[in-house]
């Protein structure tokens, strides 16, 4: 399977992001790259539920080479303090191998549906 991560069409217009790139003292655009490549890296390592066991600022900063990077991330609610270290926040609904395994079953589905409406049933 293709791993992948789902990013919001409305991610660049988000309060949070113009909040997290004023923070940061960075222009949007590179706040949004920096959001992206975390939800890959988070993609990679979180548990299912979204915990990064044993993250922590000094770390997350410096996987991602901003200073202040973690903190402007919890300042805008899109990282939460973990006893095990973070947890990214509505994981299970957006990211969580579950949910993308049901968005496949719905998407397969669909094209079924779709292809057996036209009368094309093999394809």
């Amino acid at each position: 399977m293709i791993a992948w991560i789902k990013v919001e069409t409305t991610l660049p217009q988000k309060p949070e992001l113009l909040k997290l790139s004023l923070r940061l003292r960075i222009p949007r655009r590179e706040a949004i790259g920096l959001c992206i490549e975390f939800w890959l890296w988070a993609d990679s390592v979180a548990r299912e539920d979204g915990v990064l066991r044993g993250a922590d600022e000094e770390s997350l900063d410096a996987i991602f080479g901003q200073p202040g990077f973690a903190a402007a991330m919890r300042a805008v609610r899109w990282l939460e303090d973990h006893p095990d270290g973070f947890a990214v926040p509505n994981w299970t609904k957006h990211n969580s191998r579950s949910t993308k395994a049901r968005l496949a079953n719905a998407q397969r589905n669909a094209k079924y549906r779709w292809r057996k409406a036209a009368g094309n049933e093999r394809f």
